[in-house]
């Protein structure tokens, strides 16, 4: 059985192919997403739309191996399909693309490089609740202006398959709460500034009606709960869960936050699955953040981001001082800006511990694949880092600082190669204790990096600062660079490392 879910109107589909799922018709959403990796720390102003493009994204339910054709509108010489783990043949007639994919298959075709790409989302069948139960927040097929969306104790709202919702949602002190579906939870009406009330109202994105949109700012009871620290109103992102236990997100699609897409502070036992989260260009638009939080799932999910994708971090104003119990597997990371798994750079929890990545794919970065950047006091220890896949491609660019508005983007070269992992001790812009931590025993495991031909090693650090806060007992086994086992020669570090191994 497969489901295919017509674009509801006023939503603008993606004019960029040409799609048939099964010999039947299909549209694509539109998405906005980074076209360079041109950051600054938040200027009062949104990144202008010269810095990002447009991309494509469709998805649909079966249960069942589809046929699909893919005509983009314009010429083309490579075509590939990622992640390569999956091994997807493309078949080529003049200028359309044939390939099969599998329930629960998350893909990015890419024409002659990443830009304007399309990514395919293949849910496997989903039940929801009935939506008659008195317990359940529904929305069905069709564009809806929620807003913000604050749920209870024991309560589950549906974005069903074919639905838009513009908003967010908050989930604060409570319990037993689901979010659930295969439609979009858009974040595009949601502006960061007082200053620029229209500064990220995006009509190539945003389908609600000019008299419906506004800027969201939040509640001030809402308000007092967030760690964030902006001198404006502060945004929410799509999805806030604060103080809270027994929390599932699961199918969804969030697009075009505000800020971090989806923030979980002081909180245990919180699970992504199945969520996607695409249309990220907008300043410090983090994936996933786990804040002093415990016990917290993230397993297949799909997240493009502009900035940092999937976060452990310990931020200065929570009320527990643990950061622990975390399982990260299955995913698919894409990453603009910043990291793609990141520990930090904000660490103060006494202890961030037990933190497991796993069977994993990361199709593009920038600065860093996996990062710790432990820069205030906490001690980060017992990190496994365990059968991902990083692809390596041409196409990368250097990721630049943009230090005025007139500043332009100016790579120093057209190829970038991220550094495949970086441990440090660091102490910066986003750190709140005076004194930094320490870090020790992390593993990375049958990690294999696969570069496009000519590319040279990618990078590997292990940077202490002083004897006291150090980077200690960190495990290469089974690390790969195009099949060949990396040295110790490859890993660069100063004297305030020790006792590293290669297995």
């Amino acid at each position: 059985m497969v489901k295919i879910y017509e674009i509801p109107f006023p939503e603008k589909p993606s004019d960029a192919f040409e799609i048939r799922i099964n010999g039947k018709k299909a549209d694509a959403y539109r998405a906005r997403v980074s076209r360079i990796p041109f950051n600054c720390v938040w200027p009062g102003h949104q990144r202008p739309m010269s810095q990002t493009e447009l991309s494509a994204f469709i998805y649909f339910d079966t249960d069942e191996t589809v046929d699909i054709t893919v005509t983009p509108n314009r010429d083309f010489k490579e075509a590939v399909i990622r992640p390569l783990s999956k091994g997807i043949a493309l078949n080529r007639e003049n200028n359309t693309l044939s390939f099969k994919v599998n329930p629960g298959d998350m893909l990015s075709l890419e024409l002659d490089g990443f830009h304007n790409n399309l990514q395919i989302f293949s849910n496997k069948i989903l039940q929801i609740p009935d939506k008659s139960d008195p317990s359940v927040i529904y929305y069905g097929p069709g564009v809806h202006d929620a807003g913000r969306i604050i749920l209870k104790d024991n309560q589950t709202l549906v974005i069903d398959a074919g639905s838009v919702v513009y908003g967010s949602v908050v989930i604060n002190e409570a319990r037993n709460v689901r979010i659930c579906g295969h439609g979009i939870l858009c974040n595009s009406v949601e502006t960061r500034s007082f200053r620029f009330p229209s500064s990220c109202l995006d009509r190539d994105i945003c389908a609600l009606p000019e008299q419906l949109q506004s800027t969201q700012v939040m509640p001030e009871e809402i308000g007092a709960l967030m760690s964030r620290e902006f001198s404006e109103p502060k945004p929410l992102g799509c999805l806030n869960v604060i103080k809270s236990n027994y929390v599932k997100a699961e199918g969804i699609i969030f697009r075009d936050s505000s800020v971090w897409t989806a923030t979980v502070t002081d909180c245990g036992h919180v699970e992504f699955d199945n969520v996607k989260t695409i249309g990220m260009w907008r300043y410090n638009a983090d994936g996933i953040d786990f804040c002093n939080s415990h016990h917290g799932v993230v397993r297949n999910c799909f997240l493009r981001n502009f900035d940092d994708v999937i976060v452990v971090k310990g931020v200065i104003d929570a009320e527990s001082e643990y950061t622990e119990e975390l399982l990260f597997e299955n995913n698919v990371l894409w990453c603009d800006w910043g990291r793609s798994f990141e520990i930090g750079a904000e660490t103060c929890a006494k202890e961030i511990r037990n933190i497991i990545y796993r069977d994993s794919d990361i199709l593009h970065g920038t600065y860093m694949h996996m990062d710790i950047q432990n820069g205030d006091s906490g001690y980060v220890h017992d990190v496994l880092y365990e059968d991902i896949r990083i692809e390596y491609t041409k196409y990368e660019t250097e990721p630049i600082l943009q230090e005025s508005d007139e500043m332009e983007y100016m790579p120093a070269s057209q190829t970038h190669m991220p550094y495949l992992f970086l441990a440090e001790i660091t102490h910066g812009f986003w750190n709140k204790q005076p004194d930094p931590g320490r870090t020790s025993d992390v593993t990375l495991r049958n990690v294999a990096a696969v570069l496009d031909e000519g590319l040279p090693k990618p990078p590997i650090s292990l940077v202490g600062k002083d004897s006291e806060h150090m980077v200690e007992r960190v495990t290469f086994e089974n690390v790969t660079v195009d099949g060949i086992p990396i040295s110790a020669e490859d890993i660069q570090t100063n004297e305030y490392v020790s006792d590293v191994k290669v297995l």
